[in-house]
């Protein structure tokens, strides 16, 4: 009764996702669309309603401490966006860097958060060890280290730190949770990311494109 949704039933990922979303699609609903890409729209989104409702057999969270629906479209859009940006189709936890943080003062609060805490540690470490090597009083030799730490700390950043400040700004700004990797694996456990070793990517890019949209 639906030639339009027949049609569509030829691509084999929208075959599938009706067949897996075939809960959420209301023919009420359907009939309203007049536009091929609105259809599309409309089974891409009833096929994540559908996933992100099932049960789960992966026990990547604790049942009742999933992420929410809303959560887990935004942290996926931000991540397909940031992904369109670079061209690329696949994914890896290590290619978070600085230049995936919005300009409008991520950006900003990154290199102000680095700086800091690299001008502090490095300050300790040369303080203290003018305080031993030079026997300089103890106000002296913090002195003396905080110099030394402004110069080292602007030179060179702790790479390690550097990443830990990514993530802070990240999360803090709603644009991934804290556990990463966990989330990613719960996503490719509810059929919307494909994972092949540390790397992942999005299962269609039907999908990829859905996401970068939203």
């Amino acid at each position: 009764d639906e030639p339009e949704l027949l049609n569509l039933a030829e691509i084999p990922l929208m075959l599938s996702m009706m067949t897996l979303a075939y809960e959420e699609i209301l023919i009420a609903a359907w009939r309203r669309i007049t536009s091929q890409e609105g259809r599309e729209k409309y089974l891409l989104n009833a096929y994540i309603r559908g996933q992100l409702g099932r049960d789960n057999n992966y026990n990547w969270y604790s049942k009742g401490r999933e992420p929410l629906p809303e959560h887990t479209r935004r942290w996926l859009a931000w991540l397909a966006q940031r992904m369109a940006a670079d061209n690329t189709q696949e994914f890896t936890i290590e290619k978070l860097r600085p230049a995936w943080l919005d300009a409008n003062g991520e950006l900003q609060t990154y290199q102000l958060m680095v700086n800091l805490i690299s001008v502090l540690f490095w300050g300790f470490i040369f303080g203290f060890i003018f305080t031993l090597i030079l026997d300089l009083d103890l106000y002296l030799g913090l002195i003396s280290g905080a110099i030394g730490g402004v110069i080292i700390g602007m030179l060179f950043g702790l790479p390690g730190l550097k990443k830990l400040v990514l993530r802070i700004i990240l999360f803090f700004n709603g644009h991934i949770p804290w556990n990463y990797r966990r989330f990613l694996n719960y996503a490719a456990s509810r059929l919307l990311l494909q994972r092949v070793g540390d790397r992942y990517q999005f299962i269609h890019h039907l999908l990829f494109k859905h996401f970068t949209e939203i």
